[in-house]
C-alpha cells in the first residue's frame, strides 16, 4: 500500500510517518518506478506506535520491546509506575489547590514557601514527567532556500532568454512593453521547465544547489503532470501570477502558511527533501552567482551597441545605427523624426506637431552627407528656432548622430558611452565648441539672439522681442579601418 493509504488507516500525518521510516521502525520497498510501497506489518507496526506513544512509551522504549532487547510485560509495568506517580502529583497539586482555596488567602497574603512545602515534599522521589507524546512531526523549515532555489532558476532562464533575444537574434528590449513581455514569459517558461527537471531529475538547478529535492508522496519523481499542475499552484498562489503588489502579497501569505504550517497548497501531492549543503553546492552556488553578473554586465554591454560597428559607414548603416539610438534613448519616439535608409527623416507621424520649447525655421532640414567611396566622411545639420521658450539645440538629433558614430567603432564600450556623454553634457552648454574622440571631431556654433543661456538651455530674455537660435553642427569622421 501507498503512504496516502498509512495516513488514512492510521490517522497519522505523512511527516510522522517519514519520520517512523527514517527511524527504522518501517521497511518500505521501492518498486521500480520510484514509489515506496509499505506491507500489512508496517501498517501494523504503526498502530501499535500510535497505542504505545499516546500511553507514554518513549520511541527507544518502543525500539528496545519491538528488538526484544526488554521484556514487554516489564516496560508496560513501568510505564504503569510512572503514569500513578504523575497521577499523584497530580492529585497532590489538585489537593493543595484546594487548601488554598478554601483558606482564603489573597495574592498579596500567600505564604508561598510554605505552599510550595506542601506541593514538592511528597514528590520529591518522583522520576520527572515524561513530555506528553504529539502525533504530528515537526518538519524541517527552509523558507528562504525554497526562495533563493527559484530565484536561481529564474534568473539562469532569464539569462538564456536574454542571451537569445540580444545577442543572437539582436532585439533590443527598450520599449517596457516589449520587457514586461519578456518578463512574463521567462515567468511563465520557468514553470515549464521546472515541471520537466522535476519529473526527470526529481529537482532543479537552483534546487539542487540549494540542497533540495521533491518527489511524489509515495516515493520516486513526480509525472510530468503532476509537476507541471504544482508550478501552475507555485504561480497562482505563492507568486500571484507575477501581477505587481499582489506577487507581494501572495508571498507574505505563503510565508505566514509555510510558517504556521509546511504544508503549502502545492506541496500536498509531493513531499520535500532537505539535504546537508555541501562544499559543492555551496561552490556552485558562488559559480552561479558569479555566471550570472557576467552575464548581467556583458548584456548591458551588447544591448548598447549598435548594428553596424567596426567598419566605416555607410549612409544607410548610419541612418539604422541613429534609429537604434532614438529608440535607446527617447523617452517618446513617437513625436521625432526616424531616419529612412538614404539618411533623410521622415515625416513625424500623427496630424499636427505641436512646438513647445522652440519652433524650427526649417522643419524639413536633414543632415547634409559628405561621402568618399560611399562611406561617410563628414556629417552637418544647420537650422534656426524662433520662439525660445527653453530649448538647446545640440540636443536632440546632433547627440544621437553623435552617439551613433562614436559607437560604430570597433572597441567603443558601454563605458566609453558613458564617458561621452558626460563630456557632450558639459561642452554642450557652450555657444560653440570642438569635441575630439578617437576617430571623429564634432564642432559647432550657436548664434543666439534676445536668448540668455542657462547652463546649455536658451530661453528668451524679452517676450516682446522676437528670439532665435541658429546652430551650425559638423561631425568629420576619419576612416576607422586605418
Amino acid at each position: 500500500m501507498l503512504i496516502r493509504d498509512l495516513e488514512q488507516k492510521t490517522g497519522l500525518d505523512r511527516a510522522t510517518i517519514r519520520y517512523y521510516e527514517k527511524e527504522g521502525f518501517l521497511k518500505p520497498v521501492r518498486q521500480e518506478n520510484g514509489y515506496r510501497t509499505h506491507s500489512e506489518d508496517d501498517l501494523e507496526t504503526l498502530l501499535k506506535i500510535k497505542l504505545l506513544r499516546q500511553l507514554g512509551l518513549s520511541l527507544e522504549k518502543i525500539r528496545q520491546v519491538q528488538q526484544g532487547r526488554e521484556d514487554f510485560s516489564a516496560a508496560l509495568g513501568e510505564q504503569i509506575r510512572i503514569l500513578e506517580d504523575q497521577i499523584q502529583a497530580k492529585n497532590r497539586a489538585k489537593d493543595v489547590c484546594r487548601q488554598m482555596r478554601d483558606a482564603g488567602v489573597s495574592y498579596d497574603r500567600l505564604n508561598a514557601a510554605y505552599y510550595l512545602e506542601l506541593l514538592n515534599k511528597p514528590a520529591q522521589t518522583a522520576p520527572p514527567a515524561r513530555p506528553e507524546f504529539h502525533e504530528r512531526i515537526q518538519r524541517e523549515y527552509h523558507p528562504i532556500r525554497r526562495f533563493a532555489a527559484r530565484f536561481i532558476d529564474y534568473a539562469i532562464l532569464s539569462c538564456w532568454v536574454r542571451f537569445l533575444l540580444i545577442v543572437v537574434l539582436r532585439i533590443r528590449p527598450f520599449g517596457s512593453f516589449l520587457s514586461l513581455v519578456i518578463s512574463y514569459a521567462v515567468f511563465f517558461l520557468v514553470a515549464a521547465a521546472n515541471a520537466l527537471w522535476l519529473h526527470l531529475f526529481g529537482s532543479t538547478p537552483g534546487k539542487w544547489v540549494m540542497g533540495l529535492r521533491v518527489e511524489s508522496c509515495n516515493g520516486g519523481n513526480l509525472s510530468y503532470f503532476d509537476a507541471l499542475q504544482r508550478e501552475r499552484d507555485v504561480l497562482r498562489f505563492g507568486l500571484g501570477w507575477g501581477i505587481p503588489v499582489w506577487e507581494l502579497w501572495r508571498l507574505y501569505q505563503s510565508y505566514k502558511q509555510y510558517r504556521d504550517e509546511p504544508d503549502l497548497n502545492w506541496d500536498e501531492a509531493c513531499e520535500y527533501i532537505y539535504e546537508d549543503w555541501s562544499v559543492k553546492q555551496k561552490t556552485a552556488l558562488t559559480g552561479f552567482v558569479c555566471i550570472i553578473l557576467a552575464l548581467s554586465f556583458s548584456f548591458a554591454q551588447d544591448v548598447t551597441k549598435p548594428k553596424y560597428r567596426g567598419t566605416d559607414l555607410t549612409i544607410a548603416q548610419f541612418s539604422a545605427n541613429y534609429n537604434f539610438y532614438l529608440d535607446m534613448m527617447s523617452k517618446d519616439t513617437s513625436s521625432q523624426n526616424r531616419l529612412r535608409p538614404d539618411g533623410t527623416f521622415a515625416d513625424s507621424p500623427g496630424t499636427a506637431v505641436i512646438y513647445v520649447c522652440a519652433e524650427p525655421e526649417n522643419k524639413n532640414a536633414c543632415f547634409q552627407y559628405e561621402t568618399e567611396n560611399g562611406y561617410i566622411r563628414t556629417i552637418s545639420y544647420e537650422n534656426s528656432w524662433s520662439n525660445i521658450f527653453m530649448f538647446n539645440p545640440m540636443n536632440g538629433k546632433c547627440s544621437l548622430a553623435a552617439f551613433s558614430v562614436l559607437m560604430a567603432q570597433n572597441g567603443s564600450t558601454l563605458s566609453d558611452l558613458r564617458e561621452f556623454e558626460e563630456i557632450w553634457e558639459e561642452q554642450c552648454r557652450l555657444p560653440e565648441g570642438t569635441i575630439t574622440w578617437e576617430n571623429i571631431e564634432i564642432r559647432w556654433k550657436i548664434h543666439a539672439v534676445n536668448c540668455q543661456n542657462l547652463d546649455g538651455d536658451y530661453r528668451a530674455i524679452d517676450d516682446t522681442v522676437k528670439s532665435s537660435l541658429h546652430l551650425e553642427f559638423e561631425m568629420v569622421i576619419n576612416s576607422f579601418t586605418k
